[in-house]
């Protein structure tokens, strides 16, 4: 499969997307991202075939303060999925000392804020 570089940008006047694929010189614009992923398609299958089944690797340029807005939530949702595994682990190694204590999965259930349903699925692999 093909792959090509796409850069979007937005432009300071209209606050359309501006993209680009620099490689085919292929440029479009759009009011919506959504669009504006469609569009440079179009843009690039006068110069490609594949451009419907390409990958397109995309390149946001925003102004500095959207950037940094972007890149703070970038970092809370890294955190915020490392504390869901760390959530996972603890709650499986939790079922499991339970059941070793001869705790059945409703209580348990009961005991960590879980349905049993939940608390059986958490049995079903052992805890690292």
């Amino acid at each position: 499969m093909m792959t090509y570089e796409v850069t979007y940008s937005i432009d300071d006047e209209s606050g359309w997307w501006v993209v680009e694929a620099p490689e085919h010189n292929a440029v479009t614009q759009a009011k919506t991202l959504t669009t504006a992923r469609k569009r440079i398609r179009e843009a690039l299958s006068l110069f490609v075939e594949d451009a419907n089944t390409a990958e397109l690797v995309e390149t946001f340029r925003l102004p500095p303060g959207l950037e940094q807005s972007v890149r703070v939530l970038e970092g809370i949702r890294a955190r915020f999925q490392e504390v869901q595994r760390e959530q996972q682990d603890a709650s499986r190694k939790a079922a499991w000392a339970l059941r070793r204590a001869g705790i059945g999965t409703r209580d348990s259930g009961l005991l960590m804020d879980l349905t049993h349903q939940r608390v059986a699925q958490l049995l079903d692999s052992e805890p690292e």
